[in-house]
């Protein structure tokens, strides 16, 4: 029987949640995921950090968002991809081992726009317009580091 392994690891959320970094957590699956099944997961996986984005990258591809409420449910989930990318193949000594689908979740919250300076030294948060939503200043946050510039909101 063949089955599908989803290695888990997310950002840190506090100090405390340092000593398990990267968190990481191994899901057997006997079918590949569905996108919107991921996210599913994904949320179950993530702490509830109020107001909080989490953006979760599969085999490095940006996979989709998922937006907390400020108590800290989630509000929605939003799929980027239309379907997953294959997992890696990992091959043992002696057999061949079942393919590990490595899923990632990095965490954004206001805070990281208040403390991160953009390139004219201003905090990032000063190039948005007031009360732009947390979602829309990490896509256009993203855009701006994959170099497609934060003007395509």
């Amino acid at each position: 029987m063949s089955f599908l392994k989803i290695q888990w690891t997310r950002d840190s959320v506090c100090m405390a949640d340092d000593c398990n970094a990267p968190n990481t957590k191994i899901e057997e699956m006997d079918h590949p995921p569905t996108v919107s099944n991921l996210l599913d997961r994904a949320a179950d996986y993530v702490p509830g950090i109020s107001g909080a984005v989490w953006v979760v990258w599969v085999e490095d591809t940006l996979a989709g968002y998922l937006e907390l409420s400020t108590s800290g449910y989630l509000l929605r989930d939003e799929a980027v991809l239309k379907e997953l990318p294959p997992p890696k193949p990992h091959r043992g000594f002696f057999k061949r081992k079942p393919d590990i689908l490595h899923v990632h979740c990095v965490l954004y919250t206001m805070s990281d726009f208040s403390c991160w300076k953009g390139r004219d030294g201003r905090p990032l948060i000063e190039h948005f317009p007031p009360y732009t939503p947390l979602l829309d200043m990490v896509k256009a946050q993203l855009r701006e580091q994959a170099g497609h510039g934060a003007e395509t909101l």
